[in-house]
């Protein structure tokens, strides 16, 4: 992400299911059609043909040759059920648009289950070492001999009480046996091994990239400055790809030079959370404090050699108009004015602190549910989606602005009007007023679930 002297730059979110890679996601079976995006990354090696479903639904999609797959689910949090055939692996909870699944995310952290879910899935395979880069399951069937009740991750912890359980897999060269009892896991008669250590560093380098994801969520539209050596390089837009939560990019930057053409993107590596931009430059996370809005990093210097800088939220406006458009003059200046508006207008401003800490959430109000969701582009504006009663989604967004000076109000695409009362951000709930078919004036709550 360097800017001006090539800070940081990109954040990768592709993903893949047991994987080590990046990559798309094709979709293979029924999705939402609206709704947030999830990008899912199981890692233990690539898999291909491994299948993610949303806990208690059809919409499924199996992990590509890159080990990625991608769901479109209508709001966050969901659990994600991961299956092999007709075993399912286990569950695992999706609070962001980036999910990254290992198998000591579906053992809770426990390294002895992880082990035993790794080492089932190179089983399949007959990979035997537990070392194969690559395990393609669209190549095999599995045979169970008997149904489970349960998912493999439950069975497993009943640790030296574990049952027997045999499974076939049939491929191009026969019928082989997998077997999971007190003692491990066996692909015929043969102990199947697997280590941990490797997949325990990627874990933690994809928490670190799950938090990036959240912080590119959570200050999109904010604007940013770089700082190397402690001074101030160059502020710009941090701006998220509508069409893609895992990808964003730099606008309005005070160096035009600075602007990002297309967007960024960033993915795990051997060495850490890898960032690469359009000219190839390249950057490495170091941290994310996601509640001081800031990011360290390294990045490559035009010596070779490491540069370290922080990217940091600007919660109080500033940003230097030199070298900037008229358009984007105009922009930062209307941005600005609104800034300079919430910072003296408390309930307006708990206003735009609801909308963006509710965002994707399912909120009631009178007899209807909905899912609430702030415009990304513009944080005065938000819509209703999904809402039981079809009458009452939004079609355009509905804006927020101040009226004489210090009243909250809220106008929809239809013309209705109404007025905020008071804001509670510890209980989810929005007091508003507004008319009724009669033109009579009525108070509301707005909810969160």
């Amino acid at each position: 992400m360097r800017k001006t002297l090539s800070l940081l730059t990109a954040v990768v979110l592709s993903a893949g299911l047991f994987s080590c890679g990046g990559g798309g996601g094709d979709e293979s079976s029924s999705t939402s059609s609206s709704g947030e995006r999830v990008i899912a990354k199981v890692e233990a090696s690539i898999v291909k043909g491994a299948t993610v479903c949303v806990e208690n639904t059809n919409i499924c999609n199996q992990t590509d040759d890159n080990g990625t797959v991608s769901l479109q689910v209508s709001h966050l949090p969901v659990n994600l059920t991961v299956k092999v055939g007709d075993v399912v692996l286990g569950d695992v909870e999706a609070d962001s648009p980036y999910v990254p699944i290992t198998p000591l995310d579906i053992a809770g952290g426990n390294n002895q289950l992880a082990e035993k879910i790794g080492a089932f899935i190179h089983a399949l395979a007959g990979d035997v070492n537990g070392t194969a880069h690559k395990i393609d399951l669209t190549k095999i069937k599995v045979n169970l001999k008997e149904n489970l009740n349960k998912p493999l991750v439950e069975i497993l912890k009943s640790g030296n009480n574990t049952e027997s359980l045999s499974i076939e897999v049939e491929n191009d060269e026969g019928v082989h046996t997998v077997e999971i009892d007190e003692f491990g896991i066996k692909h015929d008669e043969e102990v199947v091994q697997y280590d941990i250590s490797n997949i325990q560093m990627l874990s933690n380098y994809e928490k670190m990239l799950r938090q990036f994801v959240k912080f590119v969520f959570k200050y999109n539209g904010k604007t940013v400055a770089f700082y190397d050596f402690e001074e101030q390089n160059s502020t710009c837009i941090l701006r998220v790809n509508p069409a893609n939560p895992l990808q964003f990019k730099f606008t309005n930057c005070s160096n035009p030079d600075d602007n990002d053409s297309t967007w960024e993107t960033a993915f795990v590596d051997k060495d850490g959370v890898k960032i690469v931009d359009e000219d190839g430059l390249v950057s490495y996370l170091l941290d994310v404090d996601l509640k001081d809005g800031e990011v360290k990093y390294k990045t490559e210097g035009e010596n070779g050699n490491w540069i370290t800088g922080e990217l940091v939220v600007m919660h109080n406006y500033q940003e230097s108009q030199q070298n900037q458009t008229e358009e984007q003059f105009q922009e930062n200046e209307t941005y600005q004015q609104n800034w300079e508006e919430i910072s003296n207008n408390t309930l307006l401003e708990k206003t735009i602190e609801f909308l963006e800490e509710y965002s994707g959430k399912k909120v009631s109000f009178g007899d209807d549910t909905c899912l609430l969701k702030i415009n990304p582009e513009n944080p005065y504006q938000f819509k209703f989606t999904n809402c039981l009663n079809p009458d009452d989604n939004d079609w355009d967004w509905e804006n927020i602005s101040l009226e004489s000076g210090d009243i909250v109000k809220i106008e929809d695409e239809d013309g209705a009007v109404a007025y905020v009362l008071e804001v509670n951000l510890e209980e989810g709930k929005l007091k508003y007023k507004t008319q009724n078919e009669n033109g009579e004036w009525y108070t509301g709550w707005l909810v969160v679930e």
